[in-house]
């Protein structure tokens, strides 16, 4: 079709209150979490009754959000803490960090522990929800910067360097990174999105 041909239909849904929503992961089924960067706060939308509801928690913000099965991890970023809301007791588990720094994105890996990219400390931070223990995990290029993160297939963790212009992966089961860059480094990769033939996308920023 041509550019004229192409139609779209778009619905916007207002929240209750004011609010800053960031971040959006859908469970595959009614609901949709948003994340609030203006509030310590999360919020639901059921799709089908196009209703919000708010969670609230003690804390600065969230950022970016995880859903890994009955919970919904976040990053305070500003209180250097991360946290969990359990669906199904709708409580929140709050955890500050080992260390102050700016935490952005988290993913959880095939064995439950959740990564924490911490871009201010270039390093990535692994938790054991078991042990409630921390890892750190530095990478080799300093500054690095890393933003987001996403688990391929095989298990592995990928993430992007805003700072560094490459993108790494880390095996979390022996801690080894490899990074990547083209010839000129990227500028400011911020976010990683793997398509269903395994082909990894790479947003620049600022390019």
């Amino acid at each position: 079709p041509r550019l004229g041909d192409l139609r779209t239909d778009i619905t916007e849904y207002t929240l209750p209150e004011d609010a800053a929503p960031l971040y959006p992961v859908y469970d595959g089924d009614d609901t949709i979490w948003l994340s609030d960067s203006s509030q310590p706060r999360l919020w639901k939308f059921s799709i089908s009754q196009k209703q919000f509801t708010p969670y609230q928690f003690e804390g600065k913000t969230t950022v970016f959000l995880k859903l890994d099965g009955s919970k919904v991890w976040f990053t305070d970023t500003p209180d250097s803490k991360i946290g969990y809301f359990d669906i199904d007791s709708e409580q929140f588990t709050i955890i500050p960090l080992p260390i102050k720094s700016i935490p952005i994105s988290l993913e959880t890996d095939n064995v439950g522990n959740v990564w924490i990219a911490l871009v201010d400390q270039h390093m990535l931070l692994k938790y054991d929800p078991v042990s409630e223990q921390f890892t750190e995990h530095k990478i080799p290029t300093i500054p690095a910067g890393p933003v987001a993160l996403t688990r391929d297939q095989n298990g592995m963790i990928w993430f992007a360097e805003s700072q560094g212009g490459k993108i790494g992966v880390i095996n979390p089961d022996t801690g080894k990174i490899q990074e990547y860059s083209p010839s000129e480094p990227l500028k400011e990769p911020f976010f990683l999105l793997f398509e269903k033939d395994g082909t990894l996308l790479v947003s620049e920023h600022t390019a």
